[in-house]
């Protein structure tokens, strides 16, 4: 899709689209997240259990995606949680986030729940967050179990201000649990060219990779999750929009539900489905 160039809006590296000229940066290079047409809808629709599983599976087969590792070199770091996207341009800069202490030997770790809000003060059941089913926004109202919560932009507020607890760094000596490699896909699609690497830190806060794989940028990412609520939501590189939502307990799961809050104040559906780790 033609990147539709809204002129760097919440930032110089605004939206998924990370080169400028992809999605909602300048007028330039093809594709992105924000390419026109993918939003040419708002709120939620309904994605059965059964529709996301085979989803998930056709991704999973139809994609050709980079393989990620805990110990690919990536200036200036000798760590990285993603593939050498700057090999190709030595002089690009370095954006990407680089772990030091991951607790587990692959970033495609897939942890239980328990593992994920251990310690974090979060209840033991989780609160799933299955958009267009349990959760759903109208034009002017967000109920989430048939509780009205407020109007969508009272929600998208939340959302932000909680990926805003998580950006302040946290100490250099803090581990992080990886969470997964998520493609990012819009409506029924079975391909995807953006990839999540998200992983967490025993307060909550997130951080990793947003990785474009058309043109081969890496960016880092960073947010929280609420304990109260069971949201978590994060942004990329230094924009504070669009911001990007899912139930904690739903970044457990193989394929879910996820949604992304735009610049214009609306709110879009889309999926995250989780990636294996390449033989």
């Amino acid at each position: 899709m033609p990147g539709v160039g809204l002129g760097g809006v919440g930032g110089p590296y605004s939206g998924l689209g990370v080169l400028p000229g992809v999605g909602f940066g300048r007028p330039g290079l093809p594709g992105g997240l924000y390419a026109g047409a993918f939003y040419a809808t708002s709120g939620t629709y309904y994605a059965s259990d059964e529709s996301l599983a085979t989803q998930a599976v056709a991704v999973n087969d139809a994609g050709e995606y980079p393989a990620y590792t805990n110990e690919v070199s990536l200036p200036p770091s000798d760590a990285a949680v993603t593939s050498p996207a700057t090999a190709e341009d030595p002089a690009a800069p370095d954006l990407a986030w680089h772990p030091k202490n991951l607790t587990s030997p692959s970033i495609y770790t897939k942890p239980s729940y328990g593992q994920l809000v251990a310690g974090l003060g979060v209840p033991a059941q989780p609160l799933m967050y299955d958009y267009g089913g349990n959760v759903v926004i109208q034009k002017d109202s967000v109920y989430v179990n048939g509780v009205f919560l407020g109007t969508p932009q009272q929600y998208a507020e939340q959302a932000a201000q909680i990926a805003a607890a998580g950006v302040t760094d946290p100490p250099a000596e803090t581990k992080w649990l990886p969470l997964g490699v998520f493609a990012i896909v819009e409506g029924t699609a079975t391909t995807s060219d953006e990839v999540f690497l998200i992983a967490i830190d025993q307060r909550g806060i997130i951080r990793g990779n947003y990785h474009n794989v058309k043109v081969n940028q890496l960016i880092a990412l960073s947010g929280s999750i609420d304990p109260r609520s069971q949201r978590a939501a994060w942004t990329i590189g230094d924009d504070k929009l669009p911001v990007y939502e899912a139930g904690v307990g739903n970044l457990t799961k193989d394929a879910t539900t996820m949604l992304v809050h735009l610049p214009d104040g609306t709110s879009h559906q889309m999926s995250l489905i989780r990636l294996a780790q390449p033989q």
